[in-house]
């Protein structure tokens, strides 16, 4: 069996989203099924500064 996981927020920054998508996808290894997860991604600059207040992964 294969696993889509398509989570619309930005992987720079956690939030119970993301971090439910990682363990789901996880778990779901484990079990033997195969994975893949698609989420976004925002490049550095000012307006991901103003949409994200807090800093994102390092």
């Amino acid at each position: 069996m294969k696993v889509g996981i398509i989570v619309p927020y930005s992987w720079s920054y956690r939030g119970g989203v993301i971090e439910h998508a990682e363990w789901q996808a996880r778990a779901l290894r484990q079990l033997g099924i195969e994975t893949r997860t698609v989420v976004g991604i925002d490049p550095p600059g000012p307006m991901s500064r103003l949409l994200h207040v807090r800093l994102g992964r390092k």
